[in-house]
Parts: structure tokens; C-alpha cells; sequence
């Protein structure tokens, strides 16, 4: 009976550890090498379908510019310059070539007295539509008040021209 205690006292301490030899004799098996990288494979894949879908969501829709300057008008003839200009910014910033909203932000710089920054919104908005009448007279005024006739006129004549269209 000792000799079987003895036995049991010489294997306990090595109960749970492994030398390396033993170590490097354990073989990983055929299968985890390749359902590791799947795995690996299958979570990035999911995390950039994540990505492009949440990012699908959060990027503005062009008819939401629209909304934007439907409220900046709203705010410009109540008198709101403030929250007009934020929405013809947020209008200018989803779609980038719109015209009327560089025009709306123009007749709020012209209200303000910047008649510079409001000629600027003026002749971007009559670069990116060369027949918007409204925006050569609303320019043309600007420019009469900077008692410069000539360009004033030549801004009407062009509104009248467009209307003419």
C-alpha cells in the first residue's frame, strides 16, 4: 500500500504540465489552420458589409438639400437670417452644385449689408446656372448699390433676357 502512495506522490506534481517535448509532439488538427482563417475571413467580410450599409444610411439623399432650402426660405421671410444661412449651408454641403441655395445664401448676406460675400453667392450660383434670371437681377442690384451702374445694367439686361427664354 505505501509503495502505491509513493507512486501517486511521484505523478502528482506532474499532473497538468507538460514538458516540451510533449508540447511539440501535440499536432493542431488539419481542420483549424483553415477554419481559423474562414473565421477570420467571414468577420471582416461582416464587418465591412457593416460599414457600407451604415454609411449607406448616414449619407444625405440629394432631395434632402431641397428640405434644407424649403427651410431656409421659410427662415429668410420670417426674418430668421441665422437659421436661414445654416440651412442654405447644410443644402450647399449635401449637394454641392446647387444654385438656388448659393443664391438663398447670397439674399442673406445681402440683408446682413456684405454686399462682397453676397456678389460671390451671386456669381456662384449664375456659374452653376447660367439662366438663372433671378440671380443676375438680385446681382444687379448689389452692384447698383455699389454705384457701379454699368454692371448693373448689364445684370438686368441678362435677367431680362433669361426671362425672355
Amino acid at each position: 500500500m505505501d509503495r502505491r502512495l509513493e507512486e501517486a506522490e511521484n505523478r502528482a506534481p506532474q499532473v497538468g504540465k507538460m514538458d516540451t517535448n510533449e508540447v511539440s509532439r501535440r499536432r493542431v488538427p488539419r481542420w483549424a489552420w483553415p477554419a481559423g482563417i474562414a473565421a477570420l475571413f467571414l468577420l471582416v467580410a461582416a464587418g465591412i458589409t457593416v460599414a457600407i450599409i451604415w454609411a449607406q444610411l448616414l449619407r444625405p439623399k440629394p432631395e434632402e438639400a431641397v428640405i434644407h432650402l424649403n427651410r431656409g426660405n421659410l427662415s429668410y421671410d420670417q426674418g430668421d437670417l441665422e437659421t436661414a444661412l445654416a440651412e442654405y449651408d447644410r443644402a450647399i454641403q449635401i449637394k454641392p452644385d446647387y444654385a438656388e441655395a448659393y443664391f438663398g445664401r447670397g439674399n442673406v448676406y445681402y440683408d446682413q449689408g456684405d454686399l462682397a460675400r453676397a456678389l460671390a453667392e451671386y456669381d456662384r450660383a449664375i456659374q452653376l446656372d447660367p439662366d438663372y434670371a433671378d440671380a443676375y437681377f438680385a446681382r444687379g442690384i448689389a452692384y447698383g448699390d455699389q454705384d457701379d451702374p454699368e454692371l448693373a445694367i448689364a445684370d438686368f439686361d441678362q435677367e431680362v433676357q433669361r426671362l425672355r427664354l
